[in-house]
């Protein structure tokens, strides 16, 4: 049985404090922290960007290893994007990632601290994106291989294609209007989804954002002008604007060399979006 994030988190923070340390407590931790992370991922992946984020903004010394798509079954046991090494331990899925990196590490908390509630406000947002969102829209195993099969025999690709943007643009729909009204109901007026500033929530919904506005032309701006706040706000911290996936040392050379805000031009809507770089 698959274990919560948090138990996940407990137990590599704890093999590694051991391993460093000899069980040797506190300074295990301290040891931990100090030996740099790498980040295995692929510069298109939405949820290597969450990861990304978290580290950029936490400040977090680490080293970035590109891994294609099709060979992250090496590195990772779900076979996703991202994994982050750590020591002998390697942490697959990004809720564990962040919540992993925000233990061991200093830095601002992504998880807010201190307020129970809070904290539970931020990662219901980033689990809407994960549980509500993401895993419906990704083409990649969902789509192809669990709509299109139940499709007829000779179906053209082009009806696959519009049968696959209406998928995915009917949960992003579902999906940010949950988020639209929970951001209502914590902060309608604020520069973040959290009254006390950037937290999980935003290195989820950025990542999202980009993929609703940049592959299915999607109108964020129009249909949810709190998203769109709160995404632009976090766009404007350095750390963010650090982690442009597209300057990674995988992205095609001619994205790596475009201004940053030829990536970020998705938060201004399609009619500005540059277009995304052809992948694998």
């Amino acid at each position: 049985q698959q274990q919560p994030p948090e138990v996940g988190v407990a137990a590599a923070a704890a093999a590694i404090a051991g391993e460093l340390a000899g069980g040797g407590g506190g300074r295990g931790a301290m040891a931990a922290a100090a030996r740099a992370p790498t980040l295995r991922s692929f510069y298109y992946s939405s949820c290597g960007l969450r990861a990304l984020i978290a580290l950029k903004y936490k400040g977090v010394r680490f080293e970035y290893e590109p891994v294609p798509r099709t060979s992250m079954a090496q590195h990772s046991p779900t076979g996703l994007a991202p994994a982050l090494v750590h020591g002998t331990s390697s942490i697959s899925d990004t809720s564990a990632i962040i919540e992993y990196v925000d233990t061991v590490f200093d830095g601002p908390g992504l998880i807010p601290r201190g307020d129970a509630v809070s904290a539970a406000h931020a990662r219901s947002v980033a689990q809407i994106v994960n549980s509500s969102i993401q895993i419906y829209q990704n083409w990649t195993g969902r789509v192809e291989h669990e709509v299109y099969g139940l499709l007829p025999e000779g179906t053209t690709e082009a009806e696959k294609e519009r049968i696959w943007r209406e998928w995915a643009t009917k949960f992003i729909m579902r999906g940010f209007g949950m988020v639209e009204r929970v951001i209502e109901g914590l902060n309608p007026h604020g520069d973040f989804v959290m009254p006390s500033g950037f937290s999980v929530a935003e290195c989820y919904l950025l990542p999202q954002m980009n993929n609703a506005v940049r592959f299915y032309d999607m109108d964020i701006p129009h249909l949810f002008p709190h998203i769109t706040r709160v995404c632009r706000s976090a766009a404007a911290l350095p750390a963010v604007q650090q982690s442009n996936p597209w300057r990674l040392p995988d992205a095609p050379e001619h994205t790596r060399e475009l201004p940053p805000e030829a990536f970020f031009s998705f938060l201004y809507g399609p009619a500005y979006c540059h277009p995304a770089p052809a992948h694998d």
